[in-house]
């Protein structure tokens, strides 16, 4: 769920569509969210 919510705001900001390549240096570019689900 988290995953999904990301990659949304991603696409927002971005205002590209994120492939997963790219979803993992998203992740290490935004801050670690407040509940981790892993």
């Amino acid at each position: 769920m988290l995953d999904e919510d990301i990659t949304d705001l991603v696409k927002k900001m971005v205002g590209k569509e994120v492939d997963e390549v790219k979803l993992p240096i998203v992740y290490v570019a935004l801050p670690p969210p407040p509940s981790p689900s892993r």
